[in-house]
């Protein structure tokens, strides 16, 4: 019986969020590209919640910005910071709060 409840609270949360849109796909990989941007780039201050946010909710709004979004995390994951290929995959990466 503990078990079921469990499991339908569960089932019930997860209902709820994607039911209010919030895509988990495009959340953690906006999370993923956010936090490559702040660990590879200049600005040691970058907020990162803040750029996971309006990217994600960019990507929740646009089919053609969550494509990008994918695209992207597919291509920075990969590389480290020091690897040439990254500043390309940042010029086709969709546009991030600076």
């Amino acid at each position: 019986m503990r078990t079921l409840l469990h499991f339908s609270v569960v089932y019930a949360l997860a209902l709820g969020l994607l039911g209010t849109g919030c895509g988990i796909k495009e959340y953690f990989n906006c999370e993923s590209i956010c936090s490559k941007k702040k660990e590879c780039g200049s600005n040691s201050s970058y907020d990162v919640n803040n750029c996971q946010n309006v990217c994600s909710d960019s990507a929740n709004n646009s089919a053609d910005y969550a494509r990008l979004v994918d695209t992207c995390k597919e291509c920075v994951d990969p590389l480290s910071c020091t690897d040439p290929k990254l500043a390309a995959c940042f010029i086709n990466c969709p546009t991030l709060p600076s």
